[in-house]
């Protein structure tokens, strides 16, 4: 969610004008809520975006789940044994696939290769980099993925039995254990990955609910999961997932009783929601995260100097508090490191080296896009654009970011509007992006390293400006291999000194969750990572 998604609410929110009938009564038990068609079928290990994320992280369970505070909390695992942060001795509970078949080490240890093998073609193998053996199933060598059958495993992985597995790193890690509660480490039953796209479709799953119906771009259905023996039982009779593409039609069908949570509000009702007599309307800190990536294969945005004088350029170019206060209501706070700065992540700072670059500074801006030109003229001809998926509600926020870095470098800068997130995420999945792109991160586990690794590091999952940076790669792995959370967080802090230098993507804010609520609706809550709580809300 993305799962790291990704993805996030922000960038894939909003989806579809009309899902058809949505006949909601408030006595059904069941929870209607504003979501984007999932780009991918439901696959965890294939799922960076929210609109398969979030279904994705209430059908499925990992080794362990996070509670309401970012805390791990053993889930499927009985217990994760180590003595050195390196090796592992994991021990299932006794747990049931939502089809009634045992749950079994194999699933766990199938799926993670299979995942991390990139001849499988999954989005998140790079989240699987710290186990041994993983540069055998990821090779750097184009020859060598494509002379891969798919079938190869990593080393650092064994079954012992049905109820036990090992786990070896590479090297000791004192974040690995952190990331088993992320949607890329949850299994799939073994016997069906041979037709992951197919299971896809019609998932088996091991979490609070399973799957009742996938109607595409119209909605999804899940209902509780009966074979589910976790603490995350479901407090409700299901959850419907529906597609909306204009955010005010959401908003209104919230207002009329026909949708019961909306986890985002329209710039059109940003002044009014909270005040709003035919809903419930709230406005919650989050670990939600909103920028934009400059890819680097794009003309004058190259890993050299004039990209990086550019991008600097353009970030000191935006009066990004100007544009909170008139569009967002004030209901964000101005970035001022690469990830949001909240309690709930492991990490997060304020206090990073270099962070003036985030600051509105119109003159330096002109400074710096003058250097730029030196080395390789901005002609009349270009245009700088922003590439945003027209369901997610952002035009209003992109264009003043637009008219601001126009306004500031006197150059063409313009809003690009695509017609659905999927399509924007399917651009940059391939990398074949014309213009910047509007991001946005919603952690997978409660950690600065998740805003990091995924974004920046090579090969990241979702590197979308397909930055390459050889120190940047080696502060993130000697955060991952240090012997404390806290030494860790010295590296991903030294990192984030460098990534503002070389701004692979421009950090805009960090946002409320605007939530619109039916009356009928209880137990409202957030989880960790800024998404409703969709097992323990009820009407």
């Amino acid at each position: 969610t993305l799962f790291s998604v990704l993805g996030l609410a922000l960038c894939g929110t909003l989806a579809l004008t009309s899902c058809g009938s949505s006949s909601n009564t408030a006595n059904d038990g069941i929870i209607t809520t504003y979501n984007t068609e999932p780009e991918n079928p439901l696959i965890p290990g294939n799922t960076t975006e929210v609109g398969g994320g979030d279904p994705i992280d209430v059908m499925f369970s990992g080794l362990i789940s996070y509670s309401s505070a970012g805390e791990p909390v053993n889930e499927v695992a009985d217990a994760i044994e180590t003595t050195d942060n390196q090796n592992f001795t994991v021990k299932l509970k006794d747990w049931k696939w939502s089809d009634g078949t045992d749950l079994v080490a194999e699933d766990f240890v199938n799926t993670w290769n299979f995942t991390a093998n990139l001849k499988n073609g999954q989005l998140c193998s790079s989240f699987f980099d710290q186990i041994k053996g993983f540069d055998a199933v990821a090779p750097q060598d184009d020859a060598a993925v494509d002379a891969l059958t798919g079938q190869e495993t990593m080393e650092g992985l064994k079954v012992i039995d049905d109820k036990t597995f090992t786990i070896e790193l590479s090297a000791p890690s004192s974040t690995f254990e952190l990331r088993l509660g992320m949607s890329a480490f949850y299994p799939v039953p073994h016997d069906k990955l041979s037709d992951i796209n197919a299971f896809g479709e019609n998932p088996v799953s091991n979490g609070p609910f399973k799957l009742s119906a996938w109607n595409h771009n119209v909605d999804l259905e899940l209902v509780p999961n009966e074979n589910y023996k976790g603490d995350r039982v479901a407090k409700n009779k299901g959850v419907t997932f529906k597609f909306y593409t204009d955010p005010d039609a959401g908003y209104t069908a919230v207002q009329s009783g026909d949708l019961d949570i909306m986890d985002t509000v329209p710039n059109s009702h940003i002044t009014d929601f909270k005040t709003d007599d035919s809903l419930v309307g709230r406005s919650d800190p989050s670990s939600l995260f909103e920028m934009f990536s400059i890819p680097e294969y794009i003309k004058h945005f190259g890993n050299d100097e004039e990209g990086k004088l550019r991008r600097q350029a353009i970030s000191m170019a935006i009066d990004r508090q100007t544009a909170i206060d008139k569009i967002l209501n004030g209901t964000a706070k101005a970035a001022t490191s690469f990830s949001a700065v909240t309690d709930q992540i492991n990490g997060s700072t304020d206090d990073v080296e270099g962070n003036d670059v985030l600051k509105y500074n119109p003159e330096k801006a002109k400074e710096l896009w003058a250097q730029a030109d030196q080395i390789s003229k901005w002609e009349d001809t270009d245009v700088f654009k922003i590439s945003f998926n027209a369901d997610g509600g952002a035009q209003q926020m992109y264009e003043a970011i637009c008219n601001s870095i126009a306004n500031t470098l006197g150059i063409d800068a313009q809003p690009d509007s695509v017609v659905d997130f999927k399509t924007l995420r399917q651009s940059a999945n391939a990398k074949t992006l014309q213009y910047a792109i509007r991001d946005g991160w919603q952690p997978d586990y409660p950690s600065i390293e998740n805003y990091l690794q995924p974004m920046v590091a090579s090969n990241g999952s979702s590197n979308d400006s397909d930055y390459s940076s050889p120190e940047v790669d080696k502060l993130l792995q000697e955060g991952s291999q240090a012997t404390s959370l806290d030494e860790a967080n010295k590296y991903f802090t030294q990192a984030q000194a460098v990534l503002m230098k070389d701004l692979p993507y421009i950090p805009v804010y960090s946002r409320n969750v605007n939530s619109v609520i039916g009356k009928n609706v209880q137990n409202y809550a957030l989880t960790w990572k800024g998404v409703p709580d969709y097992v323990n809300i009820s009407k």
